[in-house]
């Protein structure tokens, strides 16, 4: 994920998939029976490709979106590798205390159980200040005028607006403070809630959600 600041425009943020698909992805496929729109599983015995991870898929009570498929992901284009080796590098490569993604527990279906290492191997975020480079003000500027640069080109038929990435979802959060959840994400957060002893009702009540 990657922002900057602009002036009288939204702000770019921009978010990047590194690979195909998540594990989260692969389990509402399963839970609403649905497939992917291309074939981005491997069979773990013949090494074909699928778009269908229910046969592979391994439903553990309790575990929502962290439920395992046998079938592994793979990349649709040389730069999507590319890119996810990148991300690795700044993830974990770099990082002194991350754990590699080889040496993470498999399948992650284990976290049903408490497990004494993480369930990712590290994070990676860099903060730049733009004032050392150029004024605030310029900045934005300079940002505004590039999202016009794109927003302004001549669409094509039938397209009414060019939208950079990121900005329709801002421009439905200024509309709302609603948040949707996923029935599946919900109910294992709630079970995990019930684990601590943390009173879900209450805490909804207490910020204000419904």
């Amino acid at each position: 994920s990657v922002s900057c600041p602009a002036g009288k425009e939204l702000p770019i943020i921009t978010d990047v998939m590194v690979a195909e698909t998540y594990d989260g992805d692969i389990s509402e496929k399963y839970f609403y029976g649905q497939k992917f729109d291309k074939d981005i599983l491997v069979d773990p015995e013949t090494g074909e490709l699928t778009n269908d991870p229910a046969k592979y898929f391994v439903e553990i009570d309790g575990c929502g979106r962290l439920s395992d498929c046998k079938a592994a992901i793979t990349f649709d284009t040389h730069r999507l590798y590319a890119l996810n080796i990148m991300t690795e590098i700044f993830n974990s490569l770099i990082v002194p205390d991350s754990i590699l993604p080889s040496d993470l527990p498999m399948p992650v279906a284990v976290w049903a159980e408490k497990q004494e290492v993480a369930s990712v191997g590290g994070s990676f975020f860099m903060v730049i200040d733009p004032s050392k480079f150029i004024p605030i003000a310029d900045l934005k500027a300079k940002t505004d005028r590039y999202i016009r640069s794109i927003k302004d080109v001549k669409k094509a038929p039938g397209v009414e607006e060019i939208f950079i990435p990121g900005e329709r979802s801002l421009k439905k959060r200024a509309k709302t403070d609603e948040v949707v959840i996923l029935d599946t994400h919900w109910e294992a957060f709630i079970e995990t809630a019930k684990a601590f002893d943390v009173d879900v009702e209450a805490e909804r009540k207490s910020w204000q959600i419904v």
